[in-house]
Parts: structure tokens; sequence; C-alpha cells
């Protein structure tokens, strides 16, 4: 054999050899990342402006790694929107989602990330983000009480709809009325358009009723301030 044929022939191993090794290498990274199980509770469908806690376990993971909660929408690319270090295998994420990102549908998933190489991924959970609930305005709550009496505060909203769905106060003039357990009706108010109500009333149990098919229930203690929304649900 020529010394050109022995170069060529020792060349064609190695290049095989290497072929070996960067196989082997592969198959590595897939072994590990198949060693982290990672889970999480992931929410199908989010509010702009809320803030949510995504709970999850990772089991298996060396030390220095972080949970990375992250976002895949039209561009294919997955982006972080929040990351915690693992100090054991139970984490929880806290992720405030924009109000800019109403309507849209993307995915959500949770991986586990060590020096910059993702070791593990949970499922990915398809999610809608739907618009920022609109709030009634603050009542005005009465500085005193009669004796044995509390007051009521909450507003009217519509919730539901198409999915991703609403929660908006009523914008329209709208009636409250107040019924305690015998069936009687104790008060009945109006209140202007995107406004609370504050219904000062003796302690006991109560239904609210805005529409034909809006509802809310309180449980009044006196002296105090018992919070209830009256809700009409919409398909």
């Amino acid at each position: 054999m020529t010394p050109i044929r022995l170069r060529l022939c020792w060349a064609s191993l190695l290049a095989g050899a290497l072929i070996l090794i960067v196989a082997g290498g592969g198959d590595a990274a897939v072994s590990a990342h198949r060693r982290v199980s990672v889970s999480a509770q992931l929410p199908a469908v989010v509010r702009g402006g809320e803030s949510i806690t995504i709970p999850g376990r990772a089991v298996r993971v060396p030390a220095g790694s972080v949970a990375e909660l992250q976002m895949r929408g039209s561009s294919r690319r997955w982006r972080v929107l929040a990351a915690v270090p693992l100090r054991g295998s139970a984490f929880k994420l806290r992720w405030h989602v924009q109000s800019s990102r109403s309507g849209r549908l993307t995915s959500l998933r949770v991986v586990v990330v060590n020096r910059g190489v993702i070791l593990g991924a949970s499922h990915s959970q398809q999610l809608l983000v739907g618009p920022a609930p609109e709030y009634c305005a603050a009542p005005v709550v009465p500085a005193s009480l009669p004796p044995g009496d509390g007051v009521i505060v909450g507003g009217l909203y519509t919730l539901g709809g198409p999915a991703p769905g609403i929660d908006a106060c009523r914008s329209t003039p709208y009636t409250i009325t107040l019924t305690d357990a015998a069936g009687a009706v104790v008060l009945t108010q109006q209140v202007p358009g995107g406004q609370s109500y504050a219904l000062v009333v003796p302690a006991g149990s109560y239904t609210l009723s805005g529409e034909a098919f809006c509802r809310g229930q309180a449980t009044v203690t006196a002296g105090q301030i018992t919070k209830a929304d009256t809700d009409c649900d919409v398909p």
C-alpha cells in the first residue's frame, strides 16, 4: 500500500471514530433528558394582569438546576416567563400575565435547565389568554354601623361567554335586591354603572340578586365588612 493510500485509510478510520464519539454523546444527552422527570399544574385559561402560581415537581435533578416556565407563540420559539432555582423536588413558579397578550392562543411548559442544557420538560398545555378583569369602582363604606349591623360590599359582574370569556363590572345602572333566609326582601338599592354597592343590614345570611339570572350569597357578621359580588353567568 502506498503512503497516500495509508493516509487515506487512517483518515477514514479517524472519521469513523469521530462519528461514533458524536453519536455516543447524542445518546448520553438523550439519556440525561429522560432521567429528569418534570410535572406541573399548568392552567388552560388565564387573564391579563393576573398573577398566578404554578406548582410542580422535578425528580432526579442535579444541583444548580433551575425550573423555567416557558411560552411558545406563533414564532414557534419558547420564551422564558418565570424561573426559580430548585432546592428539592417541589417548586412554585410565579407568573404575572401581561394584559397585552389578551385573546392569544399559545402553549405553556415547564423545563428543568442546568448550565444552559434542558434536562427535562413537562407536557405542554395549550393556553388561552383572556381579557383583564374590569372591576367596579371601590365602594363608599359608612364610617360607623348601627349596633348589630354589618355591611355587604361588592359589584354586579358579567362572567363567562365564549372562551376565553369576560369578567367585567356592569357598565350600566343596575338594581341589587337583598333577601333574607326566609325569602323576605330586606332592601333594594339602585347602583350607578361601573360602581360597587355597600349594603348595611343586620347580621345574618342573605341572597343578592340583580337581573333574573344574577345571584350572590353573603353571611354578615355584626360590625364587619363582608365581600360578596353578584355574578351574572352567561353561556
